[in-house]
Protein backbone atom coordinates (compact mmCIF):
# COMPACT_ATOMS: atom_id res chain seq x y z
CA UNK A 1 0.00 0.00 0.00
CA UNK A 2 2.86 2.02 0.48
CA UNK A 3 3.99 2.04 -2.72
CA UNK A 4 1.03 2.78 -4.16
CA UNK A 5 0.70 5.80 -2.26
CA UNK A 6 4.45 6.67 -3.19
CA UNK A 7 3.54 6.40 -6.93
CA UNK A 8 0.65 8.16 -6.70
CA UNK A 9 2.52 11.42 -5.52
CA UNK A 10 5.00 11.19 -7.15
CA UNK A 11 2.22 11.51 -10.24
CA UNK A 12 0.59 14.25 -9.05
CA UNK A 13 3.84 16.20 -8.27
CA UNK A 14 4.89 15.79 -11.93
CA UNK A 15 1.34 16.89 -13.16
CA UNK A 16 1.76 20.22 -11.04
CA UNK A 17 5.31 20.81 -12.25
CA UNK A 18 3.79 20.24 -16.05
CA UNK A 19 0.52 22.87 -15.02
CA UNK A 20 3.54 25.04 -13.60
CA UNK A 21 5.49 24.59 -16.93
CA UNK A 22 2.17 25.10 -19.51
CA UNK A 23 1.43 28.84 -17.36
CA UNK A 24 4.85 30.19 -17.51
CA UNK A 25 5.03 29.74 -20.81
CA UNK A 26 1.88 30.76 -21.90
CA UNK A 27 2.87 33.74 -19.69
CA UNK A 28 6.58 35.15 -21.36
CA UNK A 29 5.89 36.73 -24.89
CA UNK A 30 7.94 34.54 -27.63
CA UNK A 31 11.04 35.51 -27.97
CA UNK A 32 11.09 35.32 -32.16
CA UNK A 33 9.02 38.90 -31.97
CA UNK A 34 11.23 41.69 -31.92
CA UNK A 35 10.86 44.91 -30.20
CA UNK A 36 10.34 47.89 -31.80
CA UNK A 37 13.49 50.24 -31.02
CA UNK A 38 12.69 53.56 -29.51
CA UNK A 39 14.16 56.84 -30.55
CA UNK A 40 16.82 57.54 -28.69
CA UNK A 41 16.55 61.21 -27.48
CA UNK A 42 20.45 62.50 -28.67
CA UNK A 43 18.68 61.88 -32.11
CA UNK A 44 16.00 63.84 -31.82
CA UNK A 45 17.80 67.01 -30.00
CA UNK A 46 20.50 66.80 -32.91
CA UNK A 47 17.41 67.22 -35.12
CA UNK A 48 16.14 70.08 -33.78
CA UNK A 49 19.50 71.65 -33.51
CA UNK A 50 19.96 71.02 -37.19
CA UNK A 51 16.87 73.06 -37.68
CA UNK A 52 17.13 76.02 -35.38
CA UNK A 53 20.44 76.22 -37.42
CA UNK A 54 19.05 76.20 -40.42
CA UNK A 55 16.26 78.80 -39.22
CA UNK A 56 18.93 80.83 -37.70
CA UNK A 57 20.84 80.84 -41.12
CA UNK A 58 17.74 81.56 -43.17
CA UNK A 59 17.07 84.90 -40.86
CA UNK A 60 20.20 85.95 -40.85
CA UNK A 61 20.29 85.80 -44.63
CA UNK A 62 16.43 87.44 -45.26
CA UNK A 63 17.75 90.48 -42.65
CA UNK A 64 20.85 91.18 -44.68
CA UNK A 65 18.84 91.23 -48.15
CA UNK A 66 16.44 93.73 -46.29
CA UNK A 67 19.81 95.70 -44.63
CA UNK A 68 21.04 95.76 -48.20
CA UNK A 69 17.86 97.18 -49.83
CA UNK A 70 17.57 99.56 -47.45
CA UNK A 71 21.35 100.67 -48.14
CA UNK A 72 21.30 100.46 -52.13
CA UNK A 73 19.80 103.32 -53.73
CA UNK A 74 16.90 102.89 -55.83
CA UNK A 75 17.82 102.14 -59.99
CA UNK A 76 15.85 104.72 -61.67
CA UNK A 77 14.47 103.76 -64.91
CA UNK A 78 17.15 104.64 -66.91
CA UNK A 79 14.48 105.14 -69.80
CA UNK A 80 12.72 107.45 -68.22
CA UNK A 81 13.00 110.99 -70.06
CA UNK A 82 11.72 114.79 -67.85
CA UNK A 83 10.64 117.58 -70.18
CA UNK A 84 9.75 120.66 -68.72
CA UNK A 85 7.23 123.21 -70.75
CA UNK A 86 7.11 126.87 -69.97
CA UNK A 87 4.27 127.49 -69.76
CA UNK A 88 3.00 131.13 -70.81
CA UNK A 89 -0.29 133.34 -70.60
CA UNK A 90 -1.41 136.47 -72.09
CA UNK A 91 -3.86 139.12 -70.12
CA UNK A 92 -4.13 141.34 -72.30
CA UNK A 93 -5.77 141.31 -76.47
CA UNK A 94 -1.87 142.45 -77.53
CA UNK A 95 -1.11 138.97 -79.68
CA UNK A 96 2.41 138.88 -78.47
CA UNK A 97 1.95 139.91 -75.09
CA UNK A 98 2.88 136.60 -73.05
CA UNK A 99 4.41 136.76 -69.62
CA UNK A 100 5.42 133.43 -68.01
CA UNK A 101 3.72 131.88 -64.98
CA UNK A 102 5.61 128.62 -64.60
CA UNK A 103 6.44 125.05 -65.89
CA UNK A 104 5.09 121.72 -66.08
CA UNK A 105 7.38 118.85 -65.96
CA UNK A 106 6.25 115.68 -67.84
CA UNK A 107 8.19 112.28 -67.13
CA UNK A 108 7.51 109.58 -69.97
CA UNK A 109 8.96 106.03 -69.28
CA UNK A 110 9.19 104.22 -72.36
CA UNK A 111 9.66 101.02 -71.02
CA UNK A 112 6.25 100.93 -68.63
CA UNK A 113 4.32 103.55 -71.03
CA UNK A 114 3.86 105.59 -68.02
CA UNK A 115 3.67 109.74 -67.57
CA UNK A 116 3.93 111.50 -64.60
CA UNK A 117 2.58 115.00 -64.54
CA UNK A 118 4.25 117.65 -61.68
CA UNK A 119 2.30 121.15 -61.85
CA UNK A 120 3.88 122.48 -58.62
CA UNK A 121 5.98 125.06 -60.24
CA UNK A 122 2.76 126.90 -61.66
CA UNK A 123 2.52 130.35 -59.99
CA UNK A 124 -0.87 130.39 -58.20
CA UNK A 125 -1.09 134.24 -57.90
CA UNK A 126 -1.72 137.49 -59.86
CA UNK A 127 -0.02 140.36 -59.93
CA UNK A 128 -2.43 143.75 -59.16
CA UNK A 129 -1.48 144.71 -63.02
CA UNK A 130 -2.33 141.21 -64.31
CA UNK A 131 -5.31 141.06 -62.71
CA UNK A 132 -6.53 144.51 -63.96
CA UNK A 133 -5.90 143.34 -67.61
CA UNK A 134 -7.94 140.09 -66.83
CA UNK A 135 -10.80 142.18 -65.64
CA UNK A 136 -10.59 144.44 -68.52
CA UNK A 137 -10.95 141.54 -70.54
CA UNK A 138 -13.89 139.96 -68.89
CA UNK A 139 -15.65 143.64 -69.52
CA UNK A 140 -14.84 143.53 -73.43
CA UNK A 141 -15.91 139.99 -73.96
CA UNK A 142 -12.28 138.52 -74.97
CA UNK A 143 -10.28 134.97 -74.00
CA UNK A 144 -7.74 134.84 -71.18
CA UNK A 145 -4.82 132.84 -73.24
CA UNK A 146 -2.06 130.13 -72.07
CA UNK A 147 0.60 129.27 -74.56
CA UNK A 148 2.65 125.88 -74.17
CA UNK A 149 5.97 125.05 -76.18
CA UNK A 150 5.36 121.59 -78.56
CA UNK A 151 8.76 120.71 -77.24
CA UNK A 152 10.94 122.02 -74.60
CA UNK A 153 12.52 125.12 -76.16
CA UNK A 154 10.83 124.78 -79.53
CA UNK A 155 9.68 128.14 -81.49
CA UNK A 156 6.64 126.00 -82.03
CA UNK A 157 3.78 126.93 -79.62
CA UNK A 158 0.53 125.66 -78.99
CA UNK A 159 -2.36 127.85 -77.42
CA UNK A 160 -5.56 127.59 -76.12
CA UNK A 161 -7.95 130.20 -74.48
CA UNK A 162 -11.04 130.42 -72.35
CA UNK A 163 -13.22 133.36 -71.76
CA UNK A 164 -12.26 135.92 -68.99
CA UNK A 165 -15.49 136.09 -67.92
CA UNK A 166 -15.75 132.41 -67.76
CA UNK A 167 -12.65 131.84 -66.15
CA UNK A 168 -13.46 134.39 -63.25
CA UNK A 169 -17.20 133.08 -63.14
CA UNK A 170 -14.98 129.59 -62.00
CA UNK A 171 -13.24 131.04 -59.32
CA UNK A 172 -9.81 131.17 -60.91
CA UNK A 173 -9.80 127.26 -60.93
CA UNK A 174 -8.83 125.16 -64.31
CA UNK A 175 -7.94 122.51 -66.36
CA UNK A 176 -5.13 121.78 -68.73
CA UNK A 177 -5.41 118.19 -70.38
CA UNK A 178 -2.32 117.95 -72.38
CA UNK A 179 -2.31 115.60 -75.83
CA UNK A 180 1.18 113.98 -75.94
CA UNK A 181 3.10 111.17 -77.60
CA UNK A 182 5.46 108.72 -76.33
CA UNK A 183 8.46 111.15 -77.64
CA UNK A 184 6.94 114.32 -75.85
CA UNK A 185 5.70 116.09 -78.45
CA UNK A 186 2.83 118.24 -77.03
CA UNK A 187 -0.20 118.04 -79.96
CA UNK A 188 -2.63 120.21 -78.45
CA UNK A 189 -4.07 120.55 -74.87
CA UNK A 190 -7.37 121.26 -73.71
CA UNK A 191 -8.26 124.48 -71.38
CA UNK A 192 -11.02 124.61 -69.29
CA UNK A 193 -12.44 125.65 -65.68
CA UNK A 194 -14.50 122.59 -63.51
CA UNK A 195 -17.16 125.67 -62.26
CA UNK A 196 -18.58 127.32 -64.68
CA UNK A 197 -21.94 129.10 -64.43
CA UNK A 198 -22.93 129.36 -68.46
CA UNK A 199 -23.27 132.07 -70.45
CA UNK A 200 -21.49 135.19 -68.97
CA UNK A 201 -24.33 138.09 -68.74
CA UNK A 202 -24.37 141.48 -67.34
CA UNK A 203 -25.44 140.32 -63.73
CA UNK A 204 -23.09 137.62 -64.20
CA UNK A 205 -20.37 139.97 -65.26
CA UNK A 206 -21.31 142.19 -62.38
CA UNK A 207 -21.02 139.50 -59.74
CA UNK A 208 -17.57 138.71 -61.18
CA UNK A 209 -16.20 141.71 -61.10
CA UNK A 210 -16.75 142.84 -57.60
CA UNK A 211 -15.83 139.69 -56.66
CA UNK A 212 -12.51 139.38 -57.67
CA UNK A 213 -10.91 143.09 -56.81
CA UNK A 214 -7.49 142.02 -55.25
CA UNK A 215 -5.30 139.23 -53.94
CA UNK A 216 -6.62 136.47 -56.93
CA UNK A 217 -5.02 133.02 -56.34
CA UNK A 218 -5.41 130.08 -58.91
CA UNK A 219 -5.70 126.48 -58.56
CA UNK A 220 -4.30 124.65 -61.69
CA UNK A 221 -5.03 121.21 -62.12
CA UNK A 222 -2.71 119.35 -65.03
CA UNK A 223 -3.38 115.75 -66.69
CA UNK A 224 -2.55 113.39 -69.51
CA UNK A 225 -5.75 112.72 -71.80
CA UNK A 226 -5.31 109.32 -72.46
CA UNK A 227 -6.13 107.70 -75.90
CA UNK A 228 -9.56 105.99 -76.54
CA UNK A 229 -10.64 103.28 -78.73
CA UNK A 230 -12.81 104.83 -81.83
CA UNK A 231 -15.98 104.08 -82.70
CA UNK A 232 -15.66 100.53 -85.04
CA UNK A 233 -17.22 100.23 -88.31
CA UNK A 234 -20.09 97.63 -87.89
CA UNK A 235 -19.74 94.42 -89.74
CA UNK A 236 -23.33 93.58 -90.19
CA UNK A 237 -26.11 96.28 -89.51
CA UNK A 238 -29.24 95.01 -88.33
CA UNK A 239 -32.84 96.49 -88.00
CA UNK A 240 -35.19 98.36 -90.69
CA UNK A 241 -33.90 101.73 -91.28
CA UNK A 242 -31.88 101.51 -94.68
CA UNK A 243 -28.21 101.30 -94.05
CA UNK A 244 -25.57 104.04 -95.32
CA UNK A 245 -24.53 104.46 -98.88
CA UNK A 246 -22.01 101.29 -100.12
CA UNK A 247 -22.90 99.44 -96.92
CA UNK A 248 -25.91 97.71 -98.25
CA UNK A 249 -24.75 94.50 -98.63
CA UNK A 250 -24.11 94.33 -95.00
CA UNK A 251 -27.74 94.44 -93.85
CA UNK A 252 -29.00 91.38 -92.33
CA UNK A 253 -31.62 89.73 -93.84
CA UNK A 254 -34.06 86.98 -93.38
CA UNK A 255 -34.51 83.74 -95.22
CA UNK A 256 -37.81 85.19 -96.87
CA UNK A 257 -35.92 87.74 -98.38
CA UNK A 258 -32.52 85.95 -99.05
CA UNK A 259 -35.09 83.44 -100.94
CA UNK A 260 -37.09 86.03 -102.64
CA UNK A 261 -33.29 87.23 -103.77
CA UNK A 262 -32.14 84.27 -105.23
CA UNK A 263 -35.26 83.19 -107.17
CA UNK A 264 -35.05 84.02 -111.05
CA UNK A 265 -36.86 86.70 -112.73
CA UNK A 266 -39.75 86.03 -115.12
CA UNK A 267 -37.52 86.25 -118.60
CA UNK A 268 -35.02 83.88 -116.40
CA UNK A 269 -38.42 81.57 -115.57
CA UNK A 270 -40.55 81.66 -118.95
CA UNK A 271 -37.94 82.77 -121.61
CA UNK A 272 -38.59 78.75 -123.25
CA UNK A 273 -42.13 80.21 -123.98
CA UNK A 274 -41.17 83.74 -124.94
CA UNK A 275 -38.43 83.03 -127.40
CA UNK A 276 -40.74 80.65 -130.01
CA UNK A 277 -43.00 83.52 -129.81
CA UNK A 278 -40.80 86.40 -130.38
CA UNK A 279 -39.29 84.50 -132.95
CA UNK A 280 -42.27 84.02 -134.88
CA UNK A 281 -43.00 87.52 -134.71
CA UNK A 282 -40.24 88.23 -136.46
CA UNK A 283 -40.75 85.64 -139.16
CA UNK A 284 -42.43 87.54 -142.10
CA UNK A 285 -46.31 86.69 -142.07
CA UNK A 286 -46.56 86.86 -138.78
CA UNK A 287 -48.86 89.08 -136.45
Amino acid sequence: MKLVYLLLLCCLISSIEAFDRAGKTKSSPPTKNKRRKKPSKSTSTNKNNKKNKKQTKAASSTSAAATATATEPRTSDAKAKTFIYELEHATSSNGNAFTSRGSIEVTISKRSKSVRVDSSKIRSSLTENELKQVRELAKTQQFYRLRLPSLPGSDRKVIASIPACTLMAGNFKESLWLHLDLSGHLVAFDYVTPISTGECTKAVLAKVLNRHQKDVKTSTTVQIAKAKNGHRVPNKIQGISNPPPGLQHLLKKTKAQEEAANQPGFLRRYWYILLPVAVMMLLPGGK
